[in-house]
């Protein structure tokens, strides 16, 4: 049993995805997706509904920390 498996997460990546180098995976329990990309992001994208009832999806970055390194990596290779 690997990790994604004990989390009860389930690949729902799509050819486009997997095209790109993406892996999506579903979350029943949490009801949203992780995808991890090729460059090595990882985002969580859930749905809401708004007060009108309109569906509302959004994604965020859990991996920041090595989003912010590589953005400053890339400034100082620029500079030099």
């Amino acid at each position: 049993m690997n990790k994604a498996q004990s989390l009860r997460l389930f690949e729902v990546t799509s050819q486009r995805q997997a095209d790109n180098g993406t892996v999506c995976f579903h979350d029943p329990i949490a009801n949203c997706d992780y995808m991890s990309y090729e460059s090595g992001y990882v985002r969580r994208k859930y749905s809401a509904r708004n007060w009108r009832g309109n569906v509302i999806n959004t994604v965020y970055q859990l991996n920041i920390l090595i989003g912010m390194a590589t953005f400053i990596l890339l400034q100082k290779l620029n500079v030099s």
